[in-house]
């Protein structure tokens, strides 16, 4: 269907002002409706689908906008779907927009792609979905927004899913589309293809080259017991399995949650906490390991929280320090100067009393666990050019509780931190670096309650300075939104979307910093 543009420009209400736009009539808004554009990590601009009206019975209309990296537009296009649909993902590769629609009555995914002008550029199909994978994309509200995690960009070339599937238990399979939509492969995990397991499979890093997963294997659906740790490295040509790397073959039981990989060398960094294989209830410290695409390993680097971490954090934190608290790692930072920095969080489970109620309210029939995560402060090691722990930085914020699904407290901290990054539990918003490595911005969100002022939101942003130092800053937030959501933005600056459901208004503006 096609729209005069003056009706367009009245159902979006674009208002254009310096560093920011305002958006109109957004009946609806959630996390996957919009994400930052990104090219050889320098911000382009930003992508926005919104809701705008129901087009008939049967049908919603939405609206699709790109903006530049100072918030002005530069395309917009309506898009007609389903009421049925709704948006699981969106990912951008640098060539193709994609978008995820689910609709969980016809049991099907689509994937609808834009090119860089939005114009439609091809579609890909998944039908008869198995009851694993509409479970984990069923938004718990009426906020438009599922699951995620399983939508991996593979640079200029097109996108890989991640889904389900039934097969002497449960299975995880992958499958790769082009940039117009034609399936290239898909494959399968099949860690036990001659006995019953299931296994979960989660994306960690995907280039034009390669995709490195962590995949579970466990005998029994209920039970962590004898469950096996993989990390995978997949050819993106062709789906071939490249590396299978168990945990059994570091000297401690690494989770690894982040990885990074240097080009030059052709090696990546794995970073995670490391437990002992007897143990996985305390975890010992945390580790880096460098691995060569063929899955060899090539060095490893323990430091524990006895003998290492404890020495080198604040006099004020020690008692933080003594792994009561798990630290889940977003991201390994290599600078230009050779040092390395690793950016975590903390957290633990803690007995949510609003959990138990719901549970006990409704019979154990509810969405929600009677456990929740307790979220903690920002963690950043340091480390010179020989990766030895030099310094442990602590970035205080006060504690935010994320309640957890239905049947995700059974999980231990082993691969708990995994299930909340999914779904959006943590604090953590994003790191960006500069082209050069040389500088580098890691936000995150803190919820202040002030007795005085009231409860609040600050935005705090930690940077790698010209001095060769960690500072930080702190943007409060003067507004009182709904919902916000902090992105990467061009240098000195973040991007801030606020969404106020009552106006049905959202805006999306720049904030300087000050470094």
């Amino acid at each position: 269907m096609k729209k005069l543009t003056l009706i367009a420009l009245l159902l979006l209400g674009v208002t254009v002002m310096k560093s920011q736009t305002d958006f109109d009539g957004v009946k609806k808004f959630a996390p996957n409706n919009f994400r930052p554009i990104l090219e050889n990590n320098e911000i382009k601009g930003y992508f926005v689908f919104n809701f705008l009206d129901k087009e008939n019975k049967k049908e919603y209309l939405y609206g699709l906008t790109i903006l530049d990296n100072n918030m002005k537009q530069t395309h917009y296009v309506e898009v007609v779907k389903s009421k049925n649909d709704f948006l699981v993902e969106s990912s951008f590769n640098g060539e193709r927009f994609c978008f995820a629609f689910m609709n969980a009555k016809e049991k099907t995914i689509e994937y609808q792609l834009f090119d860089k002008q939005l114009k439609a550029a091809g579609k890909y199909m998944i039908t008869e979905l198995s009851s694993n994978e509409l479970a984990a994309n069923i938004p718990a509200d009426d906020s438009q927004s599922g699951g995620g995690g399983n939508l991996l960009a593979v640079t200029g070339k097109g996108f890989v899913r991640f889904g389900y599937e039934r097969e002497k238990g449960t299975r995880m399979v992958m499958e790769m589309f082009d940039n117009t939509g034609k399936k290239v492969w898909d494959t399968n995990s099949g860690a036990a293809k001659e006995k019953k397991s299931y296994e979960g499979l989660v994306a960690l890093f995907a280039n034009e080259d390669y995709i490195v997963s962590a995949l579970s294997v466990r005998p029994k659906l209920m039970s962590q017991k004898d469950m096996e740790l993989f990390t995978t490295i997949t050819s993106a040509a062709d789906g071939k399995e490249i590396a299978r790397i168990s945990n059994k073959n570091f000297k401690f039981d690494l989770v690894t949650s982040d990885v990074t990989f240097d080009k030059a060398t052709g090696v990546f960094t794995f970073a995670g906490e490391y437990y002992d294989f007897e143990d996985d209830k305390k975890p010992k410290g945390f580790a880096l390991a460098k691995v060569d695409v063929k899955g060899n390993l090539k060095k490893e680097v323990y430091s524990s929280w006895v003998d290492d971490i404890s020495k080198v954090a604040p006099v004020s934190e020690k008692g933080k320090m003594d792994g009561n608290r798990s630290i889940f790692i977003h991201k390994v930072i290599t600078t230009a100067d050779g040092k390395t920095f690793v950016v975590g969080e903390q957290f633990k489970k803690a007995v949510s009393a609003l959990g138990v109620a719901s549970t006990v309210l409704g019979g154990g029939r509810g969405g929600t666990s009677a456990i929740k995560a307790e979220i903690y402060d920002m963690i950043v090691f340091e480390y010179d050019n020989s990766l030895k722990l030099t310094s442990l930085h602590v970035f205080e914020k006060n504690k935010s509780n994320f309640l957890l699904p239905s049947g995700m407290g059974m999980q231990s901290n082993r691969v708990l931190g995994y299930f909340i990054k999914m779904y959006g539990g943590f604090d953590y918003a994003y790191q960006i670096s500069g082209s050069d490595k040389k500088l580098f911005n890691v936000a995150y969100v803190d919820y202040d309650k002030d007795k005085e002022e009231g409860s609040s939101y600050t935005i705090g942003n930690i940077a790698y300075t010209k001095d060769a130092q960690l500072a930080i800053d702190k943007i409060k937030l003067k507004t009182k939104p709904t919902n916000f959501y902090v992105f990467p933005a061009k240098p000195g600056y973040t991007a801030i979307f606020e969404y106020y459901k009552k106006q049905k208004k959202l805006t999306a503006r720049m904030e300087k910093l000050n470094f």
